[in-house]
C-alpha cells in the first residue's frame, strides 16, 4: 500500500490504542489507514530466504506475535488529528 500525501501519526504496538485513535478520528471525520507489520517474522522470513534453518530461527523464544502499528492520516488533517488524539486516555 502507497501512503503517498499521507502522513503518519502514531506508531507503536498497543492494538487497543490503536482502536481508539481509529474511533476518536473516525467521529471527527478524519479518514486514516492502518498499517500492520511484524518485524520479528519479517527478519525472520528473510533470514530463511538467504539460507537460515527456519526450526532453529522460529525456535529461539522471540514473541513472533508482535505486530507494530502505524496509523496515517492526510498530509492536510495531520495537525488536526494530532490533536485529536492527544485527548485520548492511553490507559
Amino acid at each position: 500500500m502507497l501512503y503517498i500525501g499521507w502522513k503518519k501519526i502514531y506508531e507503536g504496538y498497543d492494538v487497543v490504542l490503536v482502536g481508539r485513535i481509529k474511533e476518536a478520528l473516525r467521529e471527527s471525520g478524519v479518514e486514516c489507514k492502518v498499517r500492520v507489520d511484524n518485524p520479528v517474522q519479517n527478519r525472520m522470513s528473510r533470514d530463511v530466504a538467504f539460507g537460515g534453518n527456519p526450526l532453529i530461527i522460529n525456535n529461539i523464544g522471540v514473541d513472533t506475535s508482535a505486530n507494530a502499528y502505524s496509523v496515517y492520516v492526510p498530509k492536510e488533517k495531520k495537525e488536526f488529528a494530532e490533536a485529536v488524539i492527544h485527548g485520548i486516555n492511553r490507559n
